[in-house]
């Protein structure tokens, strides 16, 4: 009270970084009114040794993306996706060495220190996330790689939604390669297996808002990715190829869900006093199965 307004920079909160800020404050009359804008841009912290990139929410929904937060870790340098190393390497380490963290829980697998599938939770429900390279805290001792830590939504005191379907047919993949293939006792031949059908849906529906405006909120999402896989399998005759033929085809159907349903709840008793509370179900179901020898689903 009795303060003026002061010319503060561009300031912005991030997960797990210190930006000190002097302010100074000049005398001004009884009634003042102050101006907060926010942005995007990235801050500096110019008391942190780390290397840390930090992708928000807007920012993922301008990336090209697929349907969980890891698709997105491509966009920080020295981090990209690589299947032979587990997972996603982080400055040359493999994925085995890294630690996934979301909202301050770790969640890597114990056993094989990368990341489960059930646990790449959906863009939707992410706020923000971090990928730190080197430098961090002793607290993440056990990483040798990165540390990747996701933050979610949670409410306010305004009411949004979001509803959404996505689709990815298979028609649009491309042919299977050729492969070795012995169909008699001496006789090897390239074999190029039938093309999988199918397609997989990714639907989408949020809802957040107050529960108590300015002491409760909430941020509820159900966000399934359904991966389906359809296909034709021939069984021929063991002979030459010359002489073989088509003994029967088998229609194959795989079905995989995996169930995504979030909620989020925050709370402000008082000024000084924040509580949040986070619920993921996250089981995956599988019906169906293809046989040995054809593309499974990915």
């Amino acid at each position: 009270s009795g303060f003026g307004a002061a010319n503060v920079p561009n300031v912005r909160v991030v997960v797990d970084n210190t930006t000190p800020v002097t302010i100074q404050l000049a005398v001004g009359g009884a009634a003042v009114n102050v101006n907060v804008s926010a942005d995007d841009a990235p801050p500096i912290d110019a008391a942190a040794s780390k290397i840390q990139a930090n992708i928000t929410s807007q920012r993922i929904e301008l990336l090209p993306k697929g349907v969980d937060f890891t698709s997105v870790l491509k966009t920080v340098p020295g981090t990209r996706p690589e299947g032979n190393s587990g997972g996603i390497t982080v400055d040359g380490a493999s994925g085995s060495e890294n630690a996934f963290y979301i909202d301050g829980q770790e969640v890597t697998n114990f056993r094989t220190g990368t990341l489960n599938g059930n646990n790449a939770i959906p863009t939707q429900f992410v706020q923000e996330v971090q990928v730190k390279s080197s430098g961090f805290e002793a607290e993440f001792s056990r990483a040798t790689g990165g540390v990747i830590s996701v933050v979610t939504k949670g409410g306010s005191n305004d009411w949004r939604g979001e509803f959404g379907m996505q689709f990815s047919p298979r028609r649009f993949n491309g042919e299977n390669r050729p492969t070795l293939y012995r169909f008699s006792n001496n006789t090897y031949e390239y074999y190029t297996s039938p093309k999988t059908q199918g397609t997989n849906v990714f639907p989408t529906a949020n809802l957040s808002g107050p529960i108590v405006k300015d002491k409760l909120w909430f941020f509820g999402s159900y966000s399934p990715q359904i991966f389906e896989a359809i296909n034709n399998t021939n069984y021929y005759t063991v002979a030459p190829a010359a002489s073989r033929t088509i003994t029967a085809t088998e229609r194959y159907r795989q079905k995989d869900t995996y169930e995504y349903a979030f909620l989020r709840l925050d709370a402000s008793p008082t000024n000084n006093l924040r509580l949040t509370g986070t619920y993921t179900w996250n089981p995956i179901v599988r019906a169906g199965i293809l046989p040995p020898g054809t593309y499974d689903i990915g």
